[in-house]
């Protein structure tokens, strides 16, 4: 199996599992139009996550400290783990022209899987919009924070990320399985009359 490209969230629901076998006994209209409702019913989802990556962007990152934590083993060993504290500034800078984030966005897909051993619905992104050289930003934009190389050879900074994607994912799961329930049902109820 191919590795999995980019962020993904799969929400289980069987009774997309029960789909597939009735849409191939539905009548074609039917099973097309189900098939078609189906693939948007995470829009909502993506809506507001490419709404995230629109709004302003995050400040700047700085190391402001080191924190000391001490771990405790069931041995009865412990050992002090020591953690860069970092503080968010305001930005400085200009603004950039959007053109990453706009690609991070128009990678976000909906996808119904309905396998033998896989049922429900998979958002992901993809790197597939993104300039050139750009295509491992999808996740690093994810994270709260990264590092990254300066760009006049100065070393490594520390930049925010902008939280994005598993967010909207968890706010909106259960309205999405209530509309792919009812998209389901409804389909069977047309198919059986």
């Amino acid at each position: 199996m191919a590795e999995q490209e980019g962020l993904w969230a799969e929400i289980p629901n069987e009774s997309v599992k029960s789909l597939r076998g009735s849409l191939k006994s539905m009548p074609k209209s039917i099973a097309r139009g189900a098939r078609r409702d189906l693939r948007h019913v995470g829009d909502a989802i993506i809506a507001e996550q490419k709404g995230i990556l629109d709004g302003s962007l995050p400040g700047k990152v700085v190391a402001s400290g080191k924190e000391f934590h001490t771990i405790h083993y069931k041995s009865g060993t412990t050992r002090v783990v020591t953690r860069t504290r970092y503080a968010a500034l305001a930005r400085a800078g200009k603004d950039s022209s959007g053109a990453m984030r706009a690609g991070i966005g128009a990678g976000l897909r909906t996808r119904i899987v309905a396998g033998k051993t896989r049922s429900g619905l998979n958002i992901q992104t993809t790197s597939s919009r993104m300039p050139p050289g750009k295509e491992w930003m999808p996740q690093t934009w994810q994270k709260k924070r990264f590092r990254h190389p300066v760009f006049n050879g100065g070393g490594w900074a520390s930049q925010a990320g902008q939280p994005y994607f598993f967010a909207p994912v968890i706010k909106g799961r259960n309205d999405m399985v209530r509309r792919m329930n009812t998209i389901i049902d409804d389909a069977m109820k047309e198919a059986s009359k």
